[in-house]
């Protein structure tokens, strides 16, 4: 995705679910899991 697209995601989007993708890619970065977990948690 290009910077632009991405700007344009995050005007879209509420902060809580920039959190909610954030903590997301960050659990993804670090292991390759299951996201349910992860967003059951964040939310």
């Amino acid at each position: 995705m290009t910077a632009h697209a991405l700007q344009t995601v995050r005007r879209s989007l509420s902060p809580q679910a920039l959190r909610v993708i954030g903590v997301t890619a960050l659990a993804w970065d670090v292991r390759p899991i299951n996201p349910a977990p992860v967003l059951a948690h964040s939310w």
